[in-house]
């Protein structure tokens, strides 16, 4: 049943829409409205776009479906994009070992793409990304947000908050 549902969406969205749509709601039960104008249908535009939340309401309209995370296309992607293993270890929340297994399991059946090969859709500054310039809160990258300057909390002897040093 997974691998047909994964095989309905990739007939639906196209790869670019699918690793926006796992980035976003991957893992999670999610409503599927049959209007753009909800909180949910706009949630999921902002994701894929607006041809992508019509043709996913065609299919499950008032439904609820579960997002699959696709980590071995994101990880395949990524790479395409020219990520670093590193990278794409955080962007999936997994090792760079694991990262690595996936790659070896790809190339043996000769589906992995080479470094730089195919740029992705949300991946514009890959030497940015590589380079670690992300959100410090989260991790993320975001090209309009700067990043900002880890702090040092200092404790008090009883446990409380005092001061920050720069």
């Amino acid at each position: 049943m997974k691998s047909e549902f994964k095989s309905l969406l990739s007939d639906i969205l196209s790869e670019d829409q699918l690793i926006a749509f796992a980035e976003e709601f991957g893992g999670t039960r999610l409503y599927v409205p049959c209007k753009p104008s909800t909180q949910m249908g706009k949630a999921i535009i902002a994701a894929i776009g607006e041809e992508g939340f019509t043709q996913l309401s065609t299919f499950f309209g008032q439904d609820y479906i579960r997002v699959p995370l696709l980590i071995i296309l994101r990880a395949n992607r990524y790479r395409g994009a020219g990520l670093s293993n590193a990278v794409i270890g955080r962007r999936l929340g997994m090792t760079e070992t694991g990262v690595n297994k996936i790659f070896s399991n790809l190339a043996a059946k000769g589906e992995l793409l080479p470094k730089g090969s195919k740029p992705l859709a949300n991946v514009q500054d890959v030497q940015s990304i590589n380079s670690g310039a992300r959100c410090f809160c989260c991790g993320h990258y975001n090209p309009e947000r700067e990043t900002l300057p880890e702090v040092q909390h200092i404790a008090a002897q009883d446990g409380d908050l005092v001061g920050q040093i720069e």
